[in-house]
């Protein structure tokens, strides 16, 4: 009776084909060895998948054809041993299930007779050859990418906001994408600003066109890549590395440690939670005082009939107070717009308010110098600190230990540096805005945020207020300021009904004679 078989036939990548394992070879080959043992084809299966494991789309169909035309069916044949597996354990399991079958698979360039028990040590070495070859080509790969990284080249696919080009050399490197590059640096610098929680920034990040998932997002604010660096990973013998990468960054390293502390939550709070402290119809919570018996006078909200929603102060420890918060509110703004200084004081405090911050642009200068010093020094330390283990005096695991405790410092540094650099860029903005805070108090007031007016009115009233008789009323002003206005002859009546607020804050004016200084300015500069 004329024997059947199912031919297999595989290649995995080009240059298998192009080493004489085609598919149009191996099948040649197949029939040509059919035709001279009289063996029937009954099945051809074609696969382009590696031999790693058996989970390959064709080698299933095969299987499931074999299971159901096993009686018909006595050989699976293939060219040789590495074309039916490249992993010897997964091979020994798939020849088991098949001889249950009672179809012998069967390499046409690497016969072997079961029925000899020796055939069996050939049968290991055919297995494991490709095996070991599978090892060998892997660690190369694995030593070529590590090796390349090394040079500072990215050698997997383009992280969000670049795209995998070729250089002049035609060897593969990442270049800024012209949509994404934009987006991706819009994202560092609004997680830097720390004033929305970074999945808020993500979302914006989605509409602009970049669809990333919360976990993608966050390990993108991590990735170096985008300040031009490479992240080389650890291997058996040597530890993580970071090398300079030769594709153009995205962003700053000042821009990306801020990021890094922003995240770690060593820098500014973020996604802060918004509560009535922070309403605008209750700028004055936590700065009055109940006037019956002392306490502090917090602030909320009740609904009336028809839904609308009404502010008050009141206290909760006598519970005798309670005030519409409008009222309080606008009575505040009554007792600012009596504050007037005149032309000469004006000018004085100009004089003296530069002066200050020319003061701070020089203490500026010298903590940015003492801060390179430093940072000069750690780096020169690392540099240090990987000679001394090149020259195998320490360990992998202390080196290590001893790069991440520089690399944090010099993050921190980089970060000060930065925060130091935008404090002098803005000096001249902030002498403009501190000079203003006087002449136009009122309106400066007014256009604040809740935390803005309470760092305002703080500067120029240190003790807190109370409101009783339908007036707000404090203890003390802030000695310069009292000082100023007592330069400028106290308060200026503007409209009528001002009278009573005119005369109590002149009552609190310190006394003339006291020569004026300059120490309590930084108090009212401080509210910019």
């Amino acid at each position: 009776m004329k024997k059947r078989a199912i031919l297999y036939t595989r290649v995995s990548t080009d240059e298998q084909a192009n080493s004489g394992y085609s598919l149009g070879v191996q099948y040649e080959q197949l029939v040509k060895y059919c035709e001279m043992n009289n063996i029937e084809i009954d099945n051809h299966f074609v696969d382009d998948h590696s031999a790693k494991t058996f989970n390959r789309p064709e080698f299933n169909k095969l299987l499931a054809y074999a299971k159901t035309k096993h009686k018909s069916i006595d050989y699976l044949l293939f060219v040789s041993w590495d074309r039916f597996s490249r992993n010897a354990p997964d091979a020994y399991e798939m020849l088991g299930r098949l001889q249950k079958l009672n179809i012998e698979p069967q390499a046409i360039m690497q016969p072997l007779d079961f029925s000899v028990p020796q055939s069996k040590i050939m049968l290991a070495i055919y297995l494991s050859l490709p095996e070991v070859d599978n090892d060998i080509r892997s660690q190369k790969i694995k030593d070529g990418i590590r090796g390349a990284r090394k040079l500072g080249r990215w050698t997997s696919n383009a992280p969000i906001g670049y795209k995998n080009s070729r250089d002049d050399q035609n060897k593969p490197i990442i270049i800024p994408h012209p949509e994404k590059a934009s987006i991706i640096k819009w994202a560092f610098e609004e997680v830097a600003k720390a004033e929305q929680a970074p999945n808020v920034i993500r979302m914006e990040v989605i509409k602009k066109g970049i669809n990333v998932c919360k976990s993608s997002f966050y390990l993108l604010l991590r990735n170096s890549v985008y300040i031009g660096k490479v992240i080389v990973p650890a291997s058996k013998d040597e530890p993580q590395l970071i090398a300079n990468g030769i594709h153009q960054p995205l962003i700053s390293d000042e821009l990306f440690y801020k990021v890094q502390l922003t995240m770690d939550n060593k820098n500014k709070r973020i996604n802060k939670r918004v509560s009535f402290r922070d309403r605008d119809e209750l700028p004055l919570r936590g700065i009055l005082s109940c006037s019956n018996c002392g306490k502090h006078v917090t602030g909320s909200a009740s609904k009336s009939r028809n839904g609308t929603r009404h502010f008050y102060y009141h206290c909760l420890h006598c519970s005798k107070e309670r005030f519409r918060a409008e009222t309080v509110n606008q009575e505040m703004e009554e007792l600012l717009s009596t504050i007037h200084i005149n032309e000469e004081v004006e000018t004085l405090y100009t004089e003296i308010v530069e002066k200050e911050f020319k003061q701070a642009s020089e203490n500026n200068k010298q903590d940015a110098k003492q801060l390179q010093q430093e940072l000069n020094k750690l780096e020169e330390r690392k540099k240090k600190l990987q000679q001394t283990f090149l020259s195998d005096e320490i360990s992998a695991q202390d080196y290590t230990e001893l790069k991440q405790v520089l690399e944090e410092r010099i993050t921190e540094l980089k970060v000060q540096i930065s925060e130091n650099k935008e404090q002098k860029d803005g000096l001249k903005e902030q002498i403009k805005n501190a000079i203003l805070i006087i002449p136009k108090l009122l309106e400066r007031y007014r256009n604040s945020n809740v935390q803005e007016k309470k760092k305002l009115i703080g500067s120029i009233f240190p003790e807190k207020f109370v409101f009783q008789n339908n007036k707000v009323r404090t203890t003390e002003l802030n000695e310069v300021f009292a000082l100023i206005l007592n330069y400028t002859k106290g308060f200026t009546k503007q409209k009528s009904g001002q009278n009573d607020y005119f005369n109590h804050l002149s009552a609190l004016v310190v006394p003339p004679g006291i020569e004026p200084g300059t120490q309590g300015f930084s108090v009212l500069c401080s509210t910019n």
